[in-house]
């Protein structure tokens, strides 16, 4: 057996904060796999990446996390390249990436819609072939509803959302000054350690700004929004909103030359060198994001936590941002018990698609052929020990196979077959093998089999197909396997003359001897090639041996 497992084990999850009630299944995908104990459950972390409620009354909110959980079963034997496919609501969104185990990758779309599993090659033939996964989600939008419906395959499955159901919109924000960070998941295959930093600021005339940021690889955009709170009218980045008022003035601080505000921008180094914005007046609330592509990485190595500070009018503001996973699980597979049987003659030929010819000491003096042949059986499996052990050998065409014997593991002796005339056929058993306490064939392990086979004919071709059948001691799967050998002898050289005269008579006996009137006759001669075998040095003679001449 082999188990993987991938991120999202309690080490990234912790313990879910609440739960929904679990839809058992099971669901029976299009392809037939089956999905049980579909649940979703909440992964609400503070800024510390501890995980919380996600709110008083424990119902899910929007910008919070939460994971779907759910057991997978797949076809048996496993094929590569099955798959199913899981289809979120528009409320939830996958967290862009992959989810890659030992015998299945699955892939979430760019857009968090959709998370498609599929087996690799090292499924291919196995039996049991299951997992488990939880794919981590954003909470998108608010609902009312106490349920999500997710469609396995185009199936449609409603799973309840956790407490007494429902989606929670984003409460409001306080105002004033504050600094806020996530990682930005819309584009996590392209762009994996992106954060969204936004600072908050009003109450003030004038701000001057100084973010710790230090690398060049950001995108900046600000905005101010007059009698509101900032982030009320803006909304996450990339959502739309409020665009900044014309006669917002923003100046760099180190010479106030005044900078234009395209959005997006890159403004590399621009916070940490500091600027100075002025609102229109001074009911207004003011926002800055900064996309960092690269917050969550240090010196090229990923990160799972990033901080970053920004000093307003003289004064410190921090936030934390959090890698988010895409989700993780396990997978595992399970070789099927298996057994082999490989059947030889004395020359070590396998025979099994082509008739090996018998010759030299193989034929009699009339041509008949015989050889002895030897089996091998194996438990070729890495994980079943087998029982009721049989084998067999059957024979068409002709020849004989005779004194067949097997000698089983653990014994000194061989055991003799027994033989059906009618269906000429040798069965052997391994008695042991069907006891109450049955010996077992061990993996990996293997014992001999001998007959002899004689009495093969040039008019037909020996078969003789060897199977041997067991049983898995603990799955109970019946395993089986069969090898043919066929035989054939070569065709013995003959040839054959006709003499008639020219009355057509044979004349070959004393009894048949012709009267000839004038004393004399044309002969004729027929030399035919009466074998299945091409001839050279053809001779033809005629000796007279008593009276007239040729």
């Amino acid at each position: 057996m082999a188990i993987a497992l991938c991120l999202g084990t309690s080490a990234i999850w912790g313990s879910p904060a609440q739960a929904g009630d679990v839809t058992p299944g099971p669901i029976k995908t299009s392809s037939n796999f089956e999905l049980t104990q579909l649940s979703i459950v909440q992964t609400v972390r503070d800024a510390g990446g501890k995980l919380v409620p996600a709110g008083e009354d424990k119902t899910m909110q929007v910008y919070h996390t939460a994971r779907l959980s759910f057991d997978w079963k797949a076809p048996s034997p496993a094929k590569k390249g099955m798959s199913f496919t899981v289809s979120l609501p528009e409320t939830l969104r996958g967290i862009v990436g992959k989810l890659t185990f030992e015998y299945t990758t699955c892939d979430i779309t760019a857009d968090g819609a959709t998370m498609k599993c599929v087996l690799n090659d090292k499924a291919d033939g196995l039996n049991q072939v299951s997992g488990h996964i939880d794919l981590a989600l954003d909470v998108k939008k608010a609902t009312r509803e106490k349920t999500a419906t997710v469609k396995i395959d185009g199936k449609a499955v409603p799973i309840d959302l956790p407490g007494p159901g429902g989606i929670n919109p984003e409460p409001s924000k306080p105002t004033g000054t504050r600094k806020d960070g996530w990682q930005v998941t819309s584009d996590m295959k392209n762009r994996p350690n992106a954060v969204n930093w936004r600072i908050f600021f009003s109450g003030k005339t004038s701000y001057e700004i100084v973010d710790s940021r230090v690398g060049n690889n950001a995108f900046i955009r600000w905005w101010c929004v007059k009698g509101q709170d900032a982030n009320v009218a803006e909304g996450r980045y990339g959502e739309g909103g409020v665009r900044p008022a014309g006669t917002l003035n923003v100046k760099k601080k180190s010479d106030g030359t005044s900078i234009a505000n395209t959005d997006p921008m890159n403004r590399s180094g621009l916070l940490h060198e500091g600027i100075v914005i002025t609102p229109p007046a001074l009911d207004y609330a003011c926002g800055i994001d900064i996309i960092d592509w690269d917050a969550l990485s240090s010196g090229g190595v990923a990160v799972n936590k990033t901080d970053n500070t920004v000093i307003i009018n003289g004064r410190q503001y921090g936030a934390t941002a959090i890698r988010k996973q895409s989700g993780g699980g396990s997978d595992q597979g399970y070789p099927y018990p298996h057994i082999d049987i490989v059947k030889k003659d004395a020359a070590g030929n396998d025979a099994n698609t082509d008739a090996v010819e018998l010759a030299g000491k193989n034929l009699d003096a009339q041509g008949v052929g015989s050889t002895d042949l030897k089996f091998t059986v194996k438990n070729d499996s890495s994980v079943e020990d087998l029982k009721q052990v049989v084998v067999t050998d059957t024979t068409s065409g002709s020849g004989t196979v005779e004194s067949m014997a097997c000698t089983f593991p653990g014994e000194k002796a061989p055991t003799a077959g027994v033989y059906d005339a009618a269906s000429k056929k040798w069965t052997v058993k391994w008695a042991a093998s069907f006891a109450n306490n049955p010996q077992l064939l061990k993996t990996g392990v293997s014992f001999p089999c001998t007959a002899r086979l004689t009495g093969v004919t040039l008019d037909q071709v020996h078969t003789d197909n060897s199977t041997v059948a067991g049983i898995g001691a603990k799955t109970g799967t019946a395993v089986k396997d069969e090898d043919p050998y066929k035989a054939k002898v070569p065709p013995r050289p003959s040839i054959d003359i006709e003499k008639a005269d020219e009355s057509g008579r044979d004349a070959d006996t004393a009894g048949e001897s012709a009267m000839l009137p004038n004393g004399s006759t044309r002969l004729s001669f027929t030399v035919r090639n009466t074998s299945g075998e091409a001839e050279k040095n053809v001779v033809v003679k005629d000796v007279v041996a008593k009276g007239g001449k040729v």
